[in-house]
């Protein structure tokens, strides 16, 4: 049990935990077998065995049944399902088209969408009978807890706070999820502009949009809420599932802007005059970022002509709107592993306008 449990704190840490959940995405995705019922079976039979063996240690059954935190893990568990659901569904094209359950077609819908309102009221009304949430002390001004935790559903906000100022993860990823939503509409092909498939039928779907999607949804949106609501503890350190929180480890902080490392760090220079030629290097990764990588990826080998057959699908303008969509969310995920590997805190920094990224 001490292998077990030494060997999860040390995969925990923040940095493997992305790399591992990107590797299981990437894998889950390209093996095929993973949306068989064997698959699932097999996925589920791992999940409540990891349960069943953490539930025994008590520092990770105080931390995950905790009523603050054991949303997120609800919310966690119900996203794989419903990923390898999509995963089996996809494994026959004829079953795109076909409603997921037969009962739940019109007219029958609005009766399942009764039940399971009734389904969902009693859970909720039986969390509220069987988990205790009894009110902290007053609070005090001069002596705030730590770490202070958002509600579950902020709680992934407040984790990027610690990678960025307050007004990317409160204005500018609900701000861009806003644009995605207006813009998606008008990025698809004409019905029937498609290239048709083995079936026949014109084909709906570019390459690489489920990868892109659950790109944003776990490792965006779900990883830095888990993080944040069962690894950060006291002055913002990172501590495992089974490993105890230790108040008294400080916090030790080494980033920097990005112009500092490269000016102070490996070329030991004077600092210019002048924020915009201090910030000269952040300018100008982003525009390369922004301007100049979506025309380069079409012709990126590497990539095995995914982004060249998407390009040729929407098209040259739809394409390059797509993707610098897509650069803007994954630069959410790139931020913290700059931070993780270079110790860079900002690409940008520009205090003289109240502007950091």
């Amino acid at each position: 049990m001490e292998t077990f449990t030494t060997t999860i704190d040390r995969l925990s840490s923040p940095p493997v935990l992305f790399a591992l959940a990107l590797f299981l995405l990437v894998i889950g995705l390209k093996w095929r077998a993973l949306g068989s019922r064997t698959g699932g079976l097999v996925l589920a039979v791992l999940v409540v065995s990891f349960l069943g063996l953490g539930l025994t240690d008590e520092v990770f059954r105080r931390l995950v049944l905790d009523p603050e935190r054991l949303p997120v893990l609800v919310l966690v568990v119900l996203s794989g399902f419903f990923v390898w659901l999509s995963l089996y569904r996809t494994r026959d094209r004829n079953a795109l088209s076909e409603p997921l359950l037969p009962e739940l077609a019109w007219p029958g819908f609005s009766c399942g969408e009764v039940l399971v309102a009734l389904l969902v009221l009693l859970v909720v009304a039986a969390c509220a009978f069987v988990l205790r949430t009894p009110l902290a002390a007053v609070a005090d001004p001069t002596l705030p807890p730590d770490p202070a935790k958002a509600p579950w559903f902020l709680v992934g906000l407040q984790e990027m706070r610690g990678y960025f100022d307050p007004w990317v993860p409160d204005l500018y990823l609900p701000g861009l999820l806003l644009v995605i939503l207006v813009v998606l509409p008008h990025l698809d092909r004409p019905p029937g502009g498609g290239e048709p498939h083995a079936g026949g039928s014109p084909e709906r779907v570019p390459p690489g949009l489920m990868f892109v999607f659950l790109f944003g949804w776990w490792l965006v949106w779900l990883l830095p809420m888990v993080i944040g609501a069962f690894l950060r503890g006291p002055h913002g350190n990172a501590f495992g599932p089974f490993e105890p929180w230790d108040a008294a480890r400080p916090r030790i902080e080494t980033a920097a802007p990005l112009s500092e490392i490269l000016r102070s760090r490996l070329l030991d220079l004077a600092p210019p005059r002048g924020p915009i030629l201090r910030e000269l290097p952040g300018i100008v990764l982003l525009a390369l970022y922004f301007g100049i990588l979506p025309l380069l990826l079409p012709w990126w080998r590497v990539t095995r002509g995914i982004f060249a057959r998407t390009r040729k699908w929407l098209g040259g303008w739809r394409f390059y709107v797509a993707t610098v969509l897509v650069l803007a969310i994954a630069i959410v995920p790139l931020k913290m592993v700059s931070r993780w590997l270079f110790d860079v805190a900002y690409f940008l920094y520009l205090p003289e306008w109240s502007f950091n990224f």
